[in-house]
């Protein structure tokens, strides 16, 4: 790898550190901005201000069906883990390889989860929507307090399972691209990122675009990260790199 690729790559992944940073920080100011001015008066929202095709599947809130949704999320990420780790691995012949080959998918991964994270953080604070939750008699009390019942758009958890699921897409068509097992992980990882949509809905969270939404910007983001590091890495060498 040459002086400039490094430089590239160390750019992407300090803007998407800073982009994360930039997101963290909004989420913050925002709560504390909330913590001081907002007090609720115990009535639920109107409904009629939402649009009739969220409030037609907006749900009251379900305790069990969220911590379901976030123990989904958790798994599609360990089960990445493992899945690329024993593609990768087992069949290699060179070890060695391997192992630094998994590094750098490590890196590549991180860069995603920093920008996509970072973008959503950054959306939630500026669209400021209000969660469904809010719209029925039994609120999330913690959401409440936190100032987490007006960030609703877009889903966070599902535009996690889709930056899972976006990577994996990516490493497959890059790396594994005639794994046998490459259609059925990424048919079962597909279904997981959709149980977690459901979910996300069903539990009184998130209107049903809000999950589309985070959907579409997790897979964008995570496609878009993963290609500008491969573009990267595989740059051809220019006279003055070979001399280096």
């Amino acid at each position: 790898m040459t002086k400039k690729q490094v430089l590239r790559l160390a750019a992407i992944f300090f803007m998407g550190l800073a982009l994360f940073a930039a997101g963290k920080y909004s989420k913050a100011a925002k709560r504390k901005a909330l913590s001081e001015s907002f007090v609720w008066n115990g009535e639920p929202y109107d409904i009629g201000e939402v649009n009739s095709f969220d409030a037609k599947f907006a749900h009251a809130y379900d305790k069990k069906l969220s911590k379901l949704g976030t123990l989904v999320v958790l798994f599609a990420m360990g089960a990445e883990l493992c899945v690329v780790g024993a593609v990768s691995f087992f069949p290699a012949k060179d070890k060695k390889s391997a192992v630094k080959g998994l590094f750098w998918d490590a890196f590549v991964f991180v860069n995603c989860w920093l920008w996509g994270n970072g973008v959503l953080q950054l959306l939630k604070t500026a669209a400021g929507r209000i969660r469904p939750y809010m719209y029925f008699s039994n609120p999330k009390g913690h959401g409440v307090k936190s100032g987490d019942f007006c960030r609703s758009w877009p889903s966070g958890h599902c535009l996690r399972a889709f930056v899972v699921f976006g990577f994996l897409c990516f490493w497959f068509f890059f790396r594994k691209k005639n794994s046998k097992i490459r259609l059925p992980a990424l048919c079962v990882f597909f279904l997981l990122s959709v149980c977690v949509m459901a979910l996300r809905v069903l539990s009184g969270n998130h209107f049903v675009t809000d999950s589309l939404c985070g959907a579409a910007i997790g897979f964008f983001t995570s496609g878009a990260v993963f290609l500008a590091c491969e573009k990267v890495l595989s740059a051809p060498k220019t006279p003055l790199d070979q001399k280096a």
